[in-house]
């Protein structure tokens, strides 16, 4: 008995070329809404990181008389950590991002 789960709608051949959405893209190959929605995934991300982060906050709230408070403080603030860190990625994606925006703009007025 086989636990694989097939899939309808055809198969996949080894030839077969790859389908776009697969396939990594270069940000200077992308159109301006592309950048847009990659920029708006990784916001998305960002804002669900600090969801989790909230929630968790306020269910140690709930139970601070636990043992685990003290365990669970460190983990608390190395999340705290890796989302500043998040934080300034994400900042430093939209200025590169719109950098290479006002680059295009000032490279097609220069060639016109």
């Amino acid at each position: 008995m086989s636990n694989v789960v097939s899939i309808s709608g055809g198969s996949y051949n080894p030839g077969d070329p790859i389908p776009d959405f697969i396939k990594p893209q270069s940000i200077e190959d992308m159109t301006d809404e592309q950048m847009d929605l990659l920029l708006d995934a990784i916001r998305t991300r960002r804002l669900q990181a600090h969801y989790r982060f909230n929630e968790t906050k306020k269910l140690k709230n709930a139970a601070a008389n636990n043992r685990m408070s003290m365990r669970y403080d460190k983990v608390m603030q190395a999340y705290a950590k890796e989302l500043d860190k998040f934080d300034k990625y994400v900042e430093k994606m939209e200025k590169v991002t719109n950098d290479l925006r006002l680059m295009r703009l000032q490279m097609g007025e220069s060639m016109i």
